[in-house]
């Protein structure tokens, strides 16, 4: 949420960033939207557990969605067909 709101991102440059993941925790698809548009980059939602170690779902990079093609439903993983 600190990446989307507060006034602080904008003193940094962070151009250099293309794709963000996010996990750990469910990210909603408004906030993944918001920061990938406050941050000019594509976001990733994965899904895993340590047993797993760590990542068992992700959508994928080389998607349409993670090239700016067409948008991902950021509130879950995988691909939706």
């Amino acid at each position: 949420m600190a990446l989307a709101k507060h006034p602080i991102v904008d003193n940094y440059d962070l151009s250099s960033l293309k794709v963000m993941m996010s996990g750990a925790a469910p990210l909603g698809d408004e906030l993944g939207k918001a920061v990938a548009k406050c941050l000019d980059l594509h976001m990733l939602q994965g899904y895993g557990m340590s047993e797993l170690s760590p990542v068992s779902h992700l959508i994928p990079i080389s998607s349409t969605a993670a090239l700016g093609v067409e948008e991902s439903l950021l509130s879950s993983t995988g691909c939706c067909c």
